[in-house]
Formats: structure tokens, sequence, C-alpha cells
């Protein structure tokens, strides 16, 4: 009746979870495939680092796999799907320089010749594309590439996974689109190793399959796991096996086998990709280096330097080396490491006092390892510099550290950041987003780096 109390209304938790799943998992799923299918106006953004007009993205032209260069070019129905919605990375997203220099945004498409058709003087050639298949199927190419002893180039190593020839095609793109000239003349034609592994390679190419078209801005391919028997280990020193915890993997990446002193110890790969380069001058660049500018004065540097030759190298004050170095193979303290993230050097072939430094850099990291005191190459680099430039058998020049721009001592004071003329940018966000600093290339605005002077521990930034 009417007058009767109001029933209570009972809820079963079925009906409640039901509801939970119409009202709210069904449509966040559908927002989370939408944004997976449509990448975020970041990877727009990384497009225009890589000075590509999103209106005027080349195609890949016919006989791609003959091409030395290769392109990332996106489908003109979806320009989204390109390499980059298959790579998305956060470095990558977010840490490209927001406004490519002019004078190289040009989106012209001239033959494979190069010729600057009606682009103005200073522009570089274009990129060129390639289908991820091509890049599987003509790798063998890549990897029988030889060059003249007389050649310059860059090598670098992205070993381990898939993420790190990643960072590899950024830095190899920027070098290729700026060239290592004044005039850009050579951009698009410079030579570029990567040492690398199949796996890593494979499972690259695996990923770049979402993609009509990709980048591969590589001239010379080197897998490691294919030359094993000429990598040195330990064991084939005199320095017999290193202590115990010097093999266990790292937790970072523990599907990869990190052990110390073996063919997969990343140091021993970056000491022999040095000493296994294809050019005759070249310059060995990690992957978190970001290249500002035309970098042809430093290759003159080494190449006219040869009696004795020399090797150019940042002196990286920030970091010691440690006084067991400096007890074990009688370096001074006031000889602190140098950085190997950008060195330019004769190839061993060309002068027998290169074959002799790797190789003492090579000893001197098995001697580290034997007595456990470093877990990297550069103590056995600054040790194996010393003792040859002691001798007279090398010379060192040096690459200014405000011009191969590293920490963070341009932010203790306005006087530090305004000495800074960066042609090597190395470390920050300008290839990778999670650092929290951003120093600026040579004729780069300083404000951003400004508003983080003086540098204070735990400061905030953006």
């Amino acid at each position: 009746s009417l007058m009767s109390p109001t029933r209570r209304f009972n809820v079963s938790p079925l009906r409640v979870v039901t509801l939970l799943i119409v009202l709210i998992i069904i449509p966040s799923s559908l927002f989370l495939w939408h944004v997976v299918r449509n990448p975020p106006d970041a990877v727009e953004r990384h497009l225009a680092d890589h000075h590509l007009p999103k209106d005027n993205r080349p195609t890949a032209p016919p006989n791609a796999a003959s091409e030395r260069t290769i392109l990332e070019s996106a489908s003109s129905q979806n320009p989204k799907r390109s390499q980059l919605d298959a790579l998305r990375t956060p470095w990558q997203q977010r840490g490209a320089r927001k406004t490519p220099p002019a004078a190289l945004a040009s989106g012209d498409s001239d033959s494979a010749g190069g010729a600057k058709g009606g682009r103005p003087e200073g522009h570089p050639r274009p990129r060129k594309a390639i289908a991820p298949a091509e890049l599987r199927d003509g790798i063998g190419a890549w990897e029988r590439a030889k060059f003249a002893e007389d050649a310059r180039g860059y090598l670098t190593l992205a070993s381990g996974h898939a993420d790190f020839i990643v960072e590899a095609v950024t830095v190899a793109s920027r070098v290729q689109d700026i060239g290592t000239r004044e005039d850009h003349s050579d951009a698009w034609d410079v030579n570029f190793a990567i040492f690398t592994d199949t796996a890593a390679f494979e499972s690259y190419v695996a990923r770049m399959e979402r993609a009509e078209s990709m980048v591969w801005p590589f001239t010379f391919v080197y897998f490691f796991d294919k030359h094993r028997d000429e990598m040195p280990t330990i064991e084939k020193s005199s320095f017999g096996s290193p202590c115990e915890s010097c093999f266990l993997a790292r937790k970072a990446l523990p599907h990869v086998i990190k052990a110390k002193g073996s063919p997969a110890d990343k140091w021993v790969k970056k000491i022999h990709a040095f000493s296994s380069t294809p050019f005759g001058v070249s310059a060995m660049i990690d992957t978190d280096v970001y290249v500002c500018s035309s970098t042809s004065r430093h290759f003159d540097a080494v190449e006219n330097d040869v009696s004795p030759p020399g090797i150019l190298i940042t002196d990286d004050r920030q970091n010691g080396g440690g006084g067991d170095v400096e007890t074990t193979f009688d370096v001074p303290s006031f000889f602190t490491e140098r950085n190997t993230g950008i060195v330019f050097y004769l190839s061993p072939s060309r002068h027998p006092a290169m074959r002799l430094f790797f190789d003492t850099y090579r000893d001197f990291y098995f001697k580290i390892l034997s007595k456990s005191f470093a877990g990297h190459d550069q103590p056995a680099f600054r040790a194996a510099l010393h003792n040859l430039t002691a001798s007279g058998s090398l010379h060192e020049i040096r690459l200014p550290r405000n011009v191969h721009c590293r920490g963070i001592w341009p932010l203790k004071s306005m006087e530090a950041l305004k000495s800074l003329e960066c042609d090597f940018v190395h470390g920050d966000n300008h290839t990778r987003a999670r650092r929290k600093y951003h120093l600026p290339c040579k004729g780069d605005s300083l404000d951003k780096a400004a508003a983080l002077v003086p540098w204070l521990p735990g400061k905030k930034t953006e």
C-alpha cells in the first residue's frame, strides 16, 4: 500500500562490477586503443626535428636498396604510420629540438645523385627511403661495404637491444642531415658505421615492419656475433679470469648477458669497434651525443697531425679516475679521465702507433678487470693515453669541453654558460628527455639554460 514503509534497495556485487565495466573500463580501453593507433603531436615534433616538412615527406624511390642512405618517410594516407609510430620512445618524442635550422628544413626531392636543383645554396640533399623488407634482404651489402684508407667517417656502438639502434639512427640521421662540411655539401653522403648484434638488428627491423618506409642512415654494418673469434677476451689475455662477480648480468637488461671480459661485455665491444673502424680517419660517437654543427675541422685536426699521430678527445674533469688507476699504471692525478663519447682518431691501419694505443687500451682494461676496481672503459683509456703520450708515441689534441659539452658545470654561472660553443651536446635532453637540464648548441638561445643558473641539487626543472 501507499502507507507501507519504503523497501530497501539491495545491490548485488555482480551488478556493481558490471556497471563499472560498462561505464569506466570499456570507454578507457577504447580511448587507449585510439591513442596507440594515433600517436600524439610529439611524433610530429620529432619528424620536424628530422627536418621533414609534414606535408612534403618523400616516398621510397625505385631500387632504394641500392642507395647508400635511407630515409624515414610516412604513408601519404596516414602520415603518423611512420617509423616513429613504430618506435615511439620517450627521448625521441620529447627530446627533439623544436625549431630545426631553416637551412635544414628543405623537403625538395632531387635525384639520387644529390644535385641541389632549385634549393637555396647550403641546403642538404634530401633523404631517401627504404622499406623494412629491403633492409633485411640487402643487409649483406652494408656488411661487405669497404672504404678507402683516406675515407672519413663516424662509427657508433648500438649493441644488446633494439632501443640502442633507435638512438643510433637518431644520431646518425642528424649527422647525415647537416653533413660534416660548413656548406652542407656532403649532407646524406657521410660515411657512418654501426656496430651491433644480429638479434638487436632483427628486433629493430621487426618493429619497423609497421612502417611503409624507414631510416637507415648507415653505410657500413658490423655484427659482433659474426666476428666473435676476432674479438679479444680476458681469457685470451695474460691476466686470467676476473672475479666471479664481474660475470653477473646487469639488472637493467637481464635478458642480455653482460659478462665482463667476454665478447658480450659492452666495453670489450667498444674497444673492438674503435680498432675495427673501416675508415682511415674516424669519429667514435655515443648514441646520446647530439651533433650541433659541421665537424670537418675536427677531422682535419687529426688527419693533419701525424708525427706523432694525434687523437682528439675531451678532458672529462668531473671524473678523476680513481687512485687505483693512478697507482697501478703510474698515472698522475692531474691527468684525469678523458670522455670517450666523441673521439676523433686515425685508423690503426694508417699508423702503427694507433695500433699500439688500442692494444694497450684493451690490455689495460683487462688488467683493471683482473683487479676489480673499475667497471667501465674510460680508466683504461686514460692510462693508455698517458702511457703513449708520455713516451712520445702519440699526441693528444684537446677538444675543449665548451665545444664537447657535457655535465652541469656550464649551469653553475652565467659566465660559464656564455662560454659554450657546443659542436656536440652530450647526454642532455636533445636526445634523451629524461635528462633534467638542457645545454644549448652553438648559436642557440641561452634563455632556457639561463633559467637553471645557478644549478643547485634538487632544483626543479621543466
